[in-house]
């Protein structure tokens, strides 16, 4: 029985780390709009906690708290938002959770020694609903503080109360913890879900290659003039004499090969700065972003990377299947993608029309490959 609860919590573990390795940017998004919202809510409520201690006599022992918490939270609200990044999210709200333990444990403690902790309740059930981060870390964190609040109580509380408080509130500290756990695992399953669903309608089913909708949406992205990561180039890819392909080997073969050069191009397109597409039927698209001096290099090494699949053929010339290619890079006349792709397109079909297997620039030369002869 035990070992089967290792098991399990040990698979639970790790497929929570898989899923925040997978999903960290949907995660953070999510952590940070709740941290907003509860820096907002919390500011709005110690606003108007200090506007009601200046009507109201009772709450006027409570205004060094209220101006002390809503200070610290404007605070962290700056600085928050200086600039935002997934371990600066992750501390800012840490720092609202100890922001809002300390008020609360004043109220609780400090100012009614002599009753019952009430405010400290809140903090405990809601904190661990908020943020999603790893098990150990905000298991870790919440105990701390739970910790921190039974020493408090029985330095300030008599012995009696103290131990009370420290049963009551230790079992909203656990309730806290398994609903936390529960509202994360589905959050987790939600973010997946909608990420698995991203990449499906940006993904080519067959090669595993972006797709056209995913192409219009970076051109777009770097058509701007503030683009973080502006295009540099663009090379055009056609496969030689694919319909002949088809007719020797059938359709199905054909789908075989073009999973074959999705596949060789994911497993080298990061290393040659490139985003690749299928842009229909036999053909390929290649947004690139690095130096426009190695365009050419960078073309070529598509090229080999198709060759050296020796995917046979028997009707081509060269034995193998084989791409032809044209690119274009980016110049100060030449910088929108559109324009790109046009100039890589004429370059593409004077690579077909010297005779296939040939690399072709903008610029008119044109290289025919001979690899597959190797």
């Amino acid at each position: 029985m035990k070992r089967n609860f290792l098991i399990w919590f040990k698979d639970r573990l790790e497929k929570e780390h898989q899923q925040m390795a997978n999903s960290r940017g949907e995660i953070d998004s999510d952590n940070s709009r709740s941290l907003h919202m509860s820096v907002s809510i919390f500011l709005g409520l110690m606003i108007l906690m200090l506007l009601i201690s200046f009507t109201r006599a009772s709450f006027r022992p409570y205004q060094p708290l209220y101006l002390a918490a809503f200070l610290l939270t404007l605070l962290l609200h700056f600085l928050s938002r200086c600039r935002i990044s997934h371990r600066r999210i992750l501390a800012s709200f840490y720092m609202l959770c100890a922001i809002v333990f300390a008020f609360a444990d004043c109220l609780s403690v400090v100012f009614a020694q002599n009753q019952m902790s009430s405010s400290i309740i809140a903090f405990f059930l809601l904190a661990p609903l908020l943020l999603i981060d790893k098990f150990w870390r905000i298991n870790l964190v919440m105990l701390c503080f739970y910790l921190a609040f039974v020493f408090s109580v029985l330095l300030f509380k008599p012995t009696v109360l103290a131990l009370y408080d420290a049963v009551n509130v230790g079992a909203f500290f656990l309730v806290g913890i398994i609903v936390g756990e529960y509202l994360k695992g589905i959050k987790l399953s939600n973010i997946e879900s909608r990420r698995l669903l991203t990449i499906q309608s940006y993904t080519d089913e067959l090669t595993g290659l972006y797709n056209r909708r995913k192409l219009y949406e970076d051109m777009a992205e770097s058509n701007l003039s503030d683009a973080a990561s502006p295009v540099t180039g663009v090379i055009m890819i056609d496969l030689d004499f694919f319909k002949q392909y088809n007719d020797s080997y059938g359709h199905q073969q054909g789908d075989v090969c073009l999973e074959l050069l999705g596949k060789a191009f994911l497993a080298i397109h990061d290393k040659l700065h490139l985003r690749i597409y299928r842009y229909g039927g036999e053909e390929f698209l290649a947004l690139y972003y690095g130096d426009p001096s190695r365009l050419r290099k960078t073309a070529e090494s598509l090229q080999q990377a198709a060759a050296e699949l020796h995917i046979p053929f028997s009707a081509s010339p060269f034995t193998v299947v084989t791409i032809s290619v044209g690119f274009a890079a980016a110049n100060q006349q030449t910088a929108a993608c559109e324009e790109l792709i046009r100039k890589a397109d004429e370059a593409l079909y004077r690579a077909k029309d010297v005779g296939r297997n040939t690399l072709c620039g903008d610029e008119g030369s044109a290289v025919q490959n001979t690899l597959p002869h190797l």
